[in-house]
């Protein structure tokens, strides 16, 4: 009986201090160093599988969530700018297009399964709605 309800103290402890119980899913920081590496993944993924002659890259990050698999599941919502460099040519920085015809957002929400320890990532779902252009007075 003792150990019971030692082992149910024990589960609602780990649960109050912020510890993560497998399958359930926790919102975390995008500056979370998984959740950087599951962005910068599934952004070059994203810019490998589309056929727009330039390059995308996040500019808002509005939510990150993280589940404990086999691994890690990251779903992650950002706000995805056209940039001004062309996929062909490699270029350190990128600044996003603005007040022009060639200037596209979109909202995207990217899947991720990551398990770091023996460099499997991979993109399970992504989903990307072109948003309204501010327009510009």
């Amino acid at each position: 009986m003792w150990k019971s309800v030692l082992i149910v103290f024990s589960a609602l402890f780990a649960f109050e201090a912020g510890a993560q119980l497998m399958g359930g899913w926790t919102t975390i920081d995008i500056s979370d160093p998984g959740a950087q590496n599951a962005l910068n993944f599934a952004v070059a993924q994203h810019n490998k599988g589309t056929n727009d002659m330039y390059v995308y890259k996040p500019t808002v990050v509005t939510k990150v969530q993280r589940q404990l698999v086999a691994g890690y599941k990251y779903i992650i919502n950002a706000l995805m700018e056209r940039t001004s460099c062309r996929k062909q040519v490699a270029a350190e920085t990128c600044d996003t297009i603005q007040d022009s015809p060639l200037a596209r957002s979109m909202d995207c929400t990217f899947t991720v399964w990551y398990r770091p320890w023996d460099n499997f990532i991979k993109v399970t779902d992504q989903s990307c709605q072109t948003s309204e252009q501010p327009s510009s007075v």
